[in-house]
C-alpha cells in the first residue's frame, strides 16, 4: 500500500495571533514557513479575550485557514478559576475541549487533513489533539514549548498524579514528540520510553530583522542602556539583578546620570521594583510593544538582559535569547546554574554569565560589561554558522521532515 503523502495539516494551539506575547511566536512562525514548504495549513484555536494583541504577528499568515471555538472556561473568575484547574485538569483551558474536539474532527474529515500538530502550554491543546487523532486515526505530532511534569512550576499544580497520567497518555498516544531543550528531550524520552523525540529549539525569523539598522538600531541614546523584553516572574526574576545594580551604585561603580535600564513588557512588571526605591528613574518600564517596535528598542540598546531563574530538575531557554543572538548584542545573563543554557550562551561569545544566587558575581559581571559598553568599542560580528542554526525557516524545515516521517505512524 502506497504511503499517504503529506499535504494538509491541522495545527492546534490555544493561543494564536492576533494575540501577542511569547506564547504565539513559535507556532506563528511554524505556520508561516510550513506554508512556504508547500503545506496547506489549518489552525484550530480558542475564541477568547487576549490580554495583549499584536496584529503585526499576522503578517505572512494570510494563507493560513484559522478556525476558532469558544472556551467556556473563560467565564470562570477568581476562586472559580482555581476550582476549574482542580476538577478539570490539566489547566484553565480544559473546558475548551467541549467545543474544540467536535470542530477539529469536522475539519479533519471535511478537509481531508493528513496530520495533526499540537503545541503547549496550555497542555489542554494536546488533550484536544489526542481526542481528534484517536477519532480520525491520523498521525499526531506534539510540541512542548515548556515541559509538563518536569516544569519548574509543577510543584504548584493540584492533582499532580492526574497530571502525570495525562502526560503519559499524551506521550504514549502521539506519533512524535518535540522538545525545545536537550534536557527536555531526555526527560520526554525517559517518560515516554521511546527515542521518538526531537529537539527543535526556539529561534528568530530573519525577515523580522530586515527593517532594522545594520549596526545598532534606529535610535541613538545619550545613556548607556541595558534592555530586557518580556514578562517578569519567578522564572524570569529580576531581583538578583536589581540587588546587584543597587550594590554597584552604592559602591560608585557607575555614573547613574548616564546609565539606564529599559524593561519592555507588561505594566505589571513595575511591581518588581517596589523594594528598590533607589532604582526608580534608572530602571524604566515600557508597556508591551508590537514585535517590530520591541526589536527596534532592543537594537538601540548597548546590552541586553536575560533572566532564567528558579530552575530545579530541568531548565529552559527564554525564547528571546535567539533574537538577542541575531541582534549581535552583548548579553548579561543571570541563570540558576551552569548547564545547557549557560553553555549555549558561552558559545555565543558575547555573554557575561552569572549565577542568580551570587549577587557579588552578578555585580562583577555587570560592572565588567558596563565598562565594555562605556569604552564604546564596536561589538565583534556574531558567528553566522552559530546564529543561523536558530533560524525559524530552518527549524520549520526540520519540523516538516519530522511530519513526513510521522505519516503512517499513527497510534
Amino acid at each position: 500500500m502506497e504511503k499517504r503523502k503529506l499535504k494538509k495539516i491541522l495545527v492546534i494551539s490555544y493561543n494564536f495571533p492576533p494575540e501577542g506575547g511569547p506564547a504565539v511566536q513559535r507556532v506563528a512562525k511554524f505556520c508561516k514557513y510550513l506554508r512556504r514548504n508547500g503545506l496547506e495549513v489549518f489552525v484550530l484555536t480558542a475564541t477568547k479575550r487576549a490580554k495583549i494583541t499584536d496584529p503585526s504577528l499576522l503578517e505572512n499568515l494570510e494563507n493560513i485557514k484559522v478556525s476558532k471555538t469558544r472556551d467556556i472556561g473563560v467565564l470562570f473568575r477568581g476562586d472559580l478559576k482555581k476550582v476549574l484547574r482542580s476538577y478539570f485538569p490539566p489547566d484553565t483551558a480544559a473546558l475548551w475541549r467541549l467545543t474544540a474536539v467536535k470542530k477539529g474532527i469536522r475539519l479533519v474529515e471535511r478537509e481531508n487533513i493528513d496530520l495533526i500538530f499540537s503545541t503547549s502550554p496550555p497542555h489542554s491543546s494536546h488533550i484536544v489533539a489526542e481526542k481528534i487523532a484517536k477519532k480520525t486515526g491520523i498521525p499526531w505530532v506534539v510540541d512542548f514549548r515548556d515541559e509538563w511534569s518536569n516544569n519548574p512550576s509543577f510543584y504548584k499544580y493540584a492533582s499532580q498524579l492526574q497530571h502525570k497520567l495525562l502526560e503519559k497518555r499524551v506521550l504514549k498516544s502521539c506519533s512524535h514528540i518535540i522538545a525545545v531543550t536537550e534536557k527536555g528531550q531526555n526527560n520526554f524520552e525517559e517518560l515516554a520510553g521511546t527515542n521518538n523525540v526531537s529537539l527543535i529549539r526556539n529561534g528568530f525569523d530573519q525577515e523580522d530583522f530586515l527593517h532594522l539598522d545594520a549596526e545598532n538600531g534606529t535610535v541613538k541614546k545619550n545613556k548607556i542602556t541595558f534592555a530586557y523584553a518580556g514578562r517578569l516572574n519567578e522564572l524570569h526574576n529580576p531581583v538578583p539583578f536589581f540587588s546587584a545594580l543597587n550594590l554597584a551604585i552604592n559602591q560608585g561603580n557607575i555614573d547613574t546620570e548616564k546609565f539606564c535600564v529599559e524593561i519592555i513588557g507588561s505594566v505589571e512588571n513595575r511591581k518588581w521594583l517596589n523594594d528598590f526605591p533607589r532604582l526608580d528613574g534608572i530602571v524604566n518600564f515600557i508597556r508591551y510593544q508590537p514585535h517590530p517596535e520591541m526589536l527596534k528598542r532592543l537594537a538601540a540598546a548597548d546590552a541586553l538582559l536575560l533572566f532564567a531563574t528558579g530552575m530545579n530538575n530541568t531548565e529552559f531557554f527564554p525564547a528571546k535569547v535567539f533574537e538577542y543572538f541575531k541582534l549581535n548584542k552583548y548579553i548579561l545573563a543571570i541563570l540558576s546554574q551552569p548547564g545547557e543554557l549557560w553553555q549555549v550562551m558561552d558559545d555565543y561569545g558575547k555573554s557575561y554569565l552569572a549565577r542568580e544566587s551570587i549577587i557579588e558575581e552578578i555585580r562583577e559581571k555587570f560592572v565588567e560589561l558596563y565598562e565594555e559598553c562605556k569604552s564604546n568599542k564596536r561589538v565583534k560580528p556574531a558567528d553566522d554558522s552559530f546564529v543561523n542554526q536558530f533560524s525559524r525557516e530552518a527549524q520549520a524545515k526540520k519540523l516538516f521532515h519530522i511530519m513526513e516521517r510521522s505519516m503512517g505512524n499513527s497510534k
